[in-house]
């Protein structure tokens, strides 16, 4: 099955990740992130890697990790997933309808919470407001 990732209109609410930040604690030279993230049915987030690694906790609709040396991973509500970190992974909406999830980072105030990694989709990087592209 082939998944999409769509350029987010960043005026609308028009996007195949809608996310919106519901904490952001500095705790010494580290920053905690906790994010909102809805997933659109049938979308997926670019290949990229987590410098720190996170935790995903799928509150509604379904969600599967695939990771690089790793075999698929499925959550649907009240389950969660560890991202290890600087392992090449994209998370995809395998469900029948839109997945909410909490996507949860703790990251040197340094570093971008994630590096996006598939070529040709820097527009993308801009979901977590960082600026690295490889």
């Amino acid at each position: 099955t082939a998944y999409e990732i769509k350029e987010c209109d960043w005026s609308s609410d028009v996007c195949s990740s809608d996310l919106s930040l519901e904490m952001n604690q500095q705790i010494g030279k580290m920053t905690l992130f906790t994010h909102r993230t809805l997933r659109s049915k049938g979308t997926r987030a670019p290949i990229h890697i987590h410098p720190f690694g996170g935790q995903t906790c799928v509150v509604s609709g379904e969600m599967t990790l695939y990771m690089d040396g790793a075999k698929p991973a499925r959550k649907v509500a009240g389950e969660c997933y560890w991202m290890p970190p600087k392992v090449r992974m994209s998370g995809v909406n395998t469900g029948d309808t839109d997945a909410l999830m909490f996507d949860t980072f703790l990251v040197d105030n340094e570093e971008d919470i994630w590096i996006i990694v598939e070529p040709n989709l820097p527009f993308t990087q801009r979901q977590y407001n960082t600026f690295s592209y490889h």
